[in-house]
């Protein structure tokens, strides 16, 4: 039931976008018809993953292993995240299907006019380009929320029966989530320090220090606003999260390996049998 919910929601995306783009409905002015083209195929991608049946990953997938195992199975990974590309891609196709449809009937709305008229900014590569990258920062929300939280649900199903496998998942979702609060820290004491910089390799290290200073300011400075006040107390609770998944992840496998004569790759042989 939640499979077909999916594939008629990413029938449901593209035939919004296909009438945002057509001109059918409101009218909606050249940045809004832009904007919010561009961002259907991120929240279908979303969306779509989110109705879906959720997959249900063990720590071995979600945590590196030595090399002796091999590489990382990222198709195990990626797979579920097929239909919301599929989702992401009708999104896009519907777009441009819009506009032709737009151009055809010569209608003074939609993205025939947006796409014909001379723009540094929009041409005929617009959509797919734009969609693409709200896809991919619907990937991250997927990879950061969705991915940490399920891992802390299968958690909470499997700490009956193995111990565990049910302590490492919950240090994956708690790193995880420590990563994305302490770089929530950065955002809200100031938006220029998250900015690893797009240029030379100098520039991007001068913004990764950049970073560690206010994030290490956030720790142990004082205050100065009510901003950075919040900003500071995200900060620890990412020191605190990153923490606790240091303890869960490792503490177990040391004392197992002294109690029961066990070793982290012996456990990863019974998680794949």
């Amino acid at each position: 039931m939640r499979e077909r919910a999916g594939w008629v929601l990413t029938g449901v995306w593209a035939l919004l976008n296909l009438l945002i783009t057509a001109g059918v409905g409101p009218s909606l002015d050249e940045d809004v018809l832009a904007s919010t083209s561009i961002v259907v195929p991120g929240l279908a991608f979303v969306t779509v993953i989110l109705v879906r049946p959720r997959s249900r990953w063990p720590a071995r997938l979600l945590w590196s292993r030595p090399r002796s195992h091999g590489p990382l199975p990222l198709t195990e990974l990626l797979r579920p995240c097929l239909p919301g590309l599929v989702a992401a891609a009708a999104s896009i196709a519907a777009a441009y299907l819009g506009a032709a449809v737009s151009l055809l009937l010569g209608s003074a709305r939609g993205a025939g006019p947006l796409l014909t008229a001379p723009s540094l900014f929009i041409d005929w590569a617009f959509f797919a380009a734009a969609g693409l990258l709200t896809t991919c920062l619907g990937s991250l929300v997927v990879l950061g929320l969705v991915l940490s939280l399920g891992a802390a649900m299968d958690a909470r199903h499997s700490w009956a029966t193995d111990r565990l496998e049910s302590r490492r998942l919950l240090a994956f979702a708690s790193a995880s989530l420590g990563v994305i609060a302490s770089m929530a820290s950065l955002v809200l004491a100031d938006p220029q320090a998250a900015d690893l910089g797009d240029g030379a390799p100098s520039d991007r290290w001068a913004g990764a220090t950049r970073s560690m200073r206010t994030f290490l300011s956030l720790l142990t400075g004082p205050s100065t606003s009510q901003s950075v006040t919040w900003a500071a107390w995200v900060a620890r609770l990412a020191v605190g999260l990153l923490l606790v998944a240091v303890v869960l992840h490792w503490v177990p496998a040391r004392e197992t390996s002294r109690t029961g004569g066990s070793s982290p790759s012996g456990e990863d042989q019974r998680h794949r049998g």
